[in-house]
């Protein structure tokens, strides 16, 4: 769980405050699915990036579990990342040049240590879970848009 409370982000620039959010204050629940809306500028891309623990917060409160962030230093920020919090990036990210296999591969080995055999068989569990299994040696620059939308959502 994730409760936030009266959480706020402010910018400097010409001496000038600017709030990038202000006061804002909600409890995520495991498992629970949440869109955010707004207008362009409104603090969207800023509130995910602090929920993400990518960017800090000025003033306010974010608890994840029972832990206060406000005590976290970079290595706490970073296991939070590593096995809370996943990323479904506007531009994919991929490497155009390899193969579906080996970009799920590259970023299963950076979470998980695990034999070869025990990594094999989860990539393709992964792999059969979006229905590119039969693809999975393809490059990724051979992907329609859809499929490339499509096979990185279960990503966490």
């Amino acid at each position: 769980m994730i409760i936030l409370n009266n959480l706020s982000k402010y910018y400097v620039h010409n001496s000038q405050v600017i709030a990038g959010i202000k006061e804002i204050s909600a409890t995520f629940k495991k498992g629970e699915f949440v869109i955010i809306t707004g207008p362009s500028g409104s603090g969207k891309t800023t509130f995910l990036n602090i929920l993400a623990g990518t960017d800090n917060y000025s003033n306010g409160e974010m608890i994840v579990g029972c832990n206060n962030t406000e005590y976290f230093g970079d290595e706490d920020w970073e296991r939070y990342r590593k096995e809370y919090i996943g990323f479904v990036y506007q531009d994919y990210n991929l490497i155009e040049n390899a193969s579906i296999y080996d970009n799920v591969l590259m970023s299963y080995e950076l979470n998980h240590d695990t034999d070869k055999e025990t990594t094999h068989k989860c990539i393709n569990e992964i792999l059969e879970k979006v229905d590119m299994l039969a693809s999975a040696k393809q490059k990724v620059s051979t992907l329609s848009g859809g499929q490339n939308n499509v096979w990185q959502l279960p990503g966490r």
